[in-house]
């Protein structure tokens, strides 16, 4: 499950790559994003840039659905690499049983 912060910037990517909102363009369509659950967000953005022209939208289908793809895999080896990075269970192999001298064997008397 991604947090607000990861879902801000997925939506800055798609738009960056599909031209709606490029990165450092200062005059990019105005757009939100609306996270709808907890596995998507539906981004609402006007055809229009601030200067008042038509955004580029060259293939920005196939640009959207690219840049998708790639913040997937993207997600997936960060939850490999945060997965790989956990503390793991360890199997302790138990040894052989203790032996004991008349010096060290336990009493089975409780002592406080």
């Amino acid at each position: 499950m991604l947090g607000d912060a990861r879902w801000a910037e997925a939506a800055r990517r798609v738009l960056a790559a599909t031209g709606i909102a490029p990165d450092g363009d200062p005059l990019g369509c105005r757009w939100i994003a609306v996270r709808v659950d907890s596995h998507g967000i539906r981004i609402i953005a006007p055809m229009a840039r601030r200067d008042g022209r038509s955004p580029r939208l060259d293939r920005d289908l196939s640009r959207a659905r690219a840049a998708c793809q790639l913040l997937d895999v993207e997600s997936r080896r960060s939850a490999a690499a945060s997965a790989s990075s956990a503390p793991r269970a360890r199997l302790i192999q138990a040894g052989p049983p203790p032996t004991w001298d008349s010096a060290t064997a336990p009493t089975g008397r409780r002592t406080r």
